[in-house]
């Protein structure tokens, strides 16, 4: 398989984006069809332009003053391990599970986690119930949903419960980190 890019200047469409030709010839002369590879960056380092020339438009994320402990729940493996990794980036200790029961067994006999960032939606138990449970038992706990189901967080209700705050998936690393930091400590850059 080869791959090259190609300008998207010939489409009528800025330069700075790119096109990826994938060439897998499954018979002699069989060509797919170009895939458009979106402008994302693929690194956590907020510090690298976008591209040459080009400053990041953002307030810098300075480090956190205090250490934390973040529980992450969500029901999809590769998803569970991306918001691990991210909020590892930051002066946090975090612990995960794939499901509510699984993480109320992790914290049983500890202490409890200064926030909860949960799927909204998940089989078993979803995040408004383990929301519930955790609280029973650390009362300080702010709470994080993590959703592509708006509508369903706000079924018969106009607001959610004190302490809670929620992220719309899809969501990019800079957005949870600063959607995490906003609800530990109400601010993106604590003194």
């Amino acid at each position: 398989m080869t791959f090259r890019l190609r300008s998207r200047r010939s489409s009528g469409v800025s330069s700075d984006e790119a096109w990826l030709l994938a060439t897998h010839p499954a018979e002699p002369g069989a060509v797919r069809t170009p895939l458009y590879v979106p402008d994302i960056r693929l690194t956590l380092d907020t510090t690298l332009p976008l591209r040459p020339g080009a400053r990041p438009a953002l307030p810098e994320l300075r480090p956190l003053p205090v250490r934390k402990h973040v529980a992450v729940v969500d029901d999809e493996l590769l998803v569970l391990d991306l918001l691990a990794d991210i909020l590892a980036t930051e002066n946090v200790d975090v612990t995960t599970a794939l499901s509510g029961a699984e993480l109320i067994d992790k914290l049983a006999g500890g202490p409890g986690p200064d926030l909860l960032v949960t799927d909204y939606m998940m089989a078993g138990m979803h995040g408004r119930e383990l929301a519930r449970h955790v609280r029973t038992r650390s009362p300080h706990v702010k709470v994080l949903y993590q959703t592509r189901y708006v509508d369903q967080l706000f079924d018969s209700r106009v607001e959610l419960e004190a302490g809670a705050a929620f992220i719309e998936k899809p969501i990019t690393a800079r957005g949870l980190r600063e959607a995490a930091r906003l609800a530990l400590f109400d601010t993106l850059n604590p003194a």
